[in-house]
């Protein structure tokens, strides 16, 4: 790793908690993760975004290398994820995400679009090669925050 004072790690995962975001029980469990992030991420001084769609997570995490690996090694542990896997692991200058402590996005329409125009008939995180990833960090930077899930 560099000199940089920063790590950005990206991860994708599939949930436990469901695959629909119209389901009540996915919805809490969904408002659940967010509210605690939003809650203890400035404490530990970390930034990102959670994007969720059908039954995948892709997130990104910011901050001190020592605290991102710290949280990523409970998100491990976390029963409402499974198949985790390291998409980007990155040191950096900045932070992509600072004005976020835990953005949230489901990004319906622009998702739609992000797939077509990578030739991809569902949103599964896991097929992304570099260049689709770098566009989607971008799309999910570029988004506005959806606040916590909807609740039934």
């Amino acid at each position: 790793m560099t000199d940089s004072p920063y790590k950005q790690l990206v991860y994708a995962s599939t949930a436990t908690i469901g695959r629909d975001l119209s389901h009540p029980e996915t919805q809490r469990e969904l408002m659940k993760i967010v509210s605690h992030s939003r809650r203890s991420n400035p404490k530990r001084g970390i930034v990102g975004v959670l994007h969720f769609g059908q039954g995948k997570f892709l997130q990104i995490l910011e901050g001190q290398p020592e605290t991102v690996d710290a949280l990523f090694d409970a998100i491990r542990e976390d029963p409402r994820n499974k198949d985790i896997e390291v998409l980007r692991d990155e040191a950096r200058d900045e932070l992509r995400f600072a004005a976020w402590n835990m953005k949230f996005l489901t990004l319906e329409d622009e998702m739609a679009a992000f797939l077509k125009r990578h030739g991809l008939s569902a949103f599964d995180p896991y097929q992304l090669n570099d260049r689709m990833l770098s566009d989607l960090v971008e799309l999910l930077a570029s988004g506005q925050d959806e606040g916590a899930p909807a609740t039934a």
